[in-house]
């Protein structure tokens, strides 16, 4: 379905300036836009513009819009609040860090639930959709190595497994005793828009996590038949 928009409301949508243009209690005057549209303007100098919000099925309303409201602003709000919604790591590695890892056994290193995230602001005719979308995760393990993968890295297949996935890992060295390694996972999202003013992006947001990750080592002793 088409969406709703906001457009310039005119004398004929009921705001007719003749009808307000004495009115002085709300501390402000009515007038006419170069647009044709109503604006009603303050004491102090500021001036909004009425619009109206037509929808295929008839939804209506009507709201008054700062005119020095410019769509860079709309855009901007729109990544500020895209940025701000986009999610911290949510790890899906094997083996997890509530069971540990082991010497020589892969890891398989990956993130749950990161879809894209898109956000909107409108100011009368001015609208902007911003979108964060995963690009990358690097896995910082705790002993010096970082692992950097494509989006949200690779979910572990065959648990019985020993090689380490695709966006993988595997420690050679054991963690000190009661001093796990420190994990840190950083997913970067890059930051792109749509607006009434054509579209872009605007570079990326990084959210990161800690977890103790602690890794054993098993003796294994070999018998001869």
């Amino acid at each position: 379905p088409q969406p709703c928009r906001w457009v310039a409301a005119t004398a004929a949508d009921g705001w007719d300036p003749a009808g307000y243009g004495d009115i002085t209690a709300s501390g402000y005057t009515f007038g006419t836009s170069s647009d044709g549209g109503v604006v009603r303007t303050f004491p102090g100098g500021r001036t909004e513009q009425v619009f109206a919000r037509e929808c295929p099925d008839g939804v209506g309303g009507f709201t008054w819009v700062d005119t020095s409201i410019t769509a860079q602003d709309v855009i901007d709000d729109a990544v500020d609040r895209a940025r701000r919604a986009a999610p911290a790591p949510t790890l899906d590695l094997s083996p997890s860090p509530e069971a540990g890892g082991i010497v020589n056994l892969g890891l398989w290193l990956a993130l749950a639930g990161q879809d894209p995230v898109t956000v909107r602001a409108e100011a009368g005719s001015l609208w902007a959709e911003a979108t964060v979308t995963l690009a990358s995760t690097s896995w910082d393990m705790g002993n010096g190595d970082v692992v950097t993968c494509d989006g949200p890295g690779v979910a572990i297949v065959d648990t019985d497994t020993l090689e380490q996935g695709p966006c993988g890992y595997t420690y050679r060295v054991s963690s000190p005793d009661d001093d796990p390694y420190t994990m840190t996972v950083t997913a970067t999202w890059n930051v792109s828009y749509r607006s009434s003013a054509g579209s872009g992006s605007v570079g990326g947001v990084d959210r990161s996590v800690s977890v103790d990750y602690d890794v054993d080592e098993i003796q294994t002793v070999g018998v001869s038949n």
